[in-house]
């Protein structure tokens, strides 16, 4: 990672403001989509979302489906606007469309948000990765996160973040989909995760349209409520729009943002299943007496305010996917 970024930031560091903001408006369609996945992508969804799952099940999944069609709104409705008005930033279009006011009020909104959802969960995220699979302190996992990601933002510009993007985006596609294939080796088949889940009382763990009276995933909020708020983080977000805004072409934009929809439908089987994966690990060591999966027993998964530990879990205990992971979680 480190080399990639040096690479980077010689080859392509950034001269002017475009060079720096937009990467000179000259990116790839391959960049594009893959810095859009990755961007979305993080050790927050590897402890998150995987840790809804060990408490919910599949149902969190609806969120990455969900979103393939939501790019497919930017390619084809959104960004070809803001490509007519030649802008670098929503903020502003949010100007030209309407009047300065607007602008600075989203500029605040936005940098309020960014603080206190997307950074803060993507901290606190990868401080509990790098507890469990390294023992380092909250605080100091936290400051180092902070430190290289601010290096190499300020010293290579939006070049360097896509294309390091573009690595984590294989590392987490390889990484992931390796580490559910090997979960499934140590637990069992699909068939055995769901009687597994059934007997434990979970049987609704498999469903991922669910009725308006559930709690957690309704079919009603994940494919009404859910898609219209998600609009904004698809295609009005400043940091998935600016991936966007850099391509070279209209062309170069809608393929990158074909490939990104696709690789979003990954997400379920690299992050969910390993989720109840975990789960299953932990009741099948309840209901046994500690007979399988010993020690698991000491998880307490059942519990939803521990289910966040789910994947750093499967780490720890299922030695044969520490290697790669790490090295997922650390790029």
């Amino acid at each position: 990672m480190i080399v990639v970024v040096l690479s980077s930031i010689k080859r392509w560091g950034a001269n002017t403001a475009e060079d720096f903001f937009l990467s000179n408006r000259d990116m790839h369609w391959w960049a594009i989509g893959t810095s859009l996945f990755a961007s979305n992508i993080g050790a927050e969804h590897f402890v998150g979302q995987a840790g809804a799952a060990a408490a919910t099940g599949v149902g969190v999944g609806g969120y990455e489906w969900t979103a393939a069609f939501l790019l497919i709104l930017l390619g084809w409705i959104f960004y070809p606007v803001y490509r007519a008005a030649n802008v670098a930033t929503i903020p502003e279009y949010v100007e030209r469309r309407f009047n300065v006011t607007c602008r600075v009020v989203l500029i605040i909104y936005s940098f309020v948000a960014y603080i206190i959802t997307k950074i803060a969960a993507t901290l606190f995220a990868g401080g509990i990765v790098f507890d469990v699979v390294l023992g380092w302190n909250m605080w100091v996992s936290i400051s180092v996160i902070i430190a290289v990601t601010a290096i190499y933002d300020t010293a290579g510009g939006l070049t360097a973040v896509m294309y390091t993007d573009g690595l984590q985006a294989l590392i987490f596609t390889i990484g992931g989909l390796c580490g559910m294939v090997v979960a499934f080796s140590k637990f069992g088949s699909m068939r055995e995760l769901q009687e597994t889940l059934d007997e434990a009382g979970l049987g609704n763990f498999f469903d991922i349209l669910r009725p308006p009276s559930d709690k957690n995933y309704p079919w009603t909020g994940m494919l009404i409520g859910q898609i219209i708020s998600s609009i904004w983080y698809w295609d009005i977000d400043q940091e998935m729009v600016q991936r966007v805004l850099a391509a070279r072409s209209l062309r170069a934009a809608r393929t990158g943002i074909i490939l990104a929809a696709f690789l979003k439908v990954l997400p379920i089987f690299m992050i969910v299943f390993p989720g109840m994966i975990a789960r299953a690990m932990y009741e099948a060591c309840v209901m046994s007496g500690g007979e399988r999966f010993a020690s698991w027993c000491m998880t307490d998964l059942h519990i939803e305010k521990e289910s966040n530990k789910a994947y750093p879990y499967l780490i720890i205990k299922v030695r044969a996917i520490v290697n790669h992971t790490c090295l997922l979680y650390i790029c």
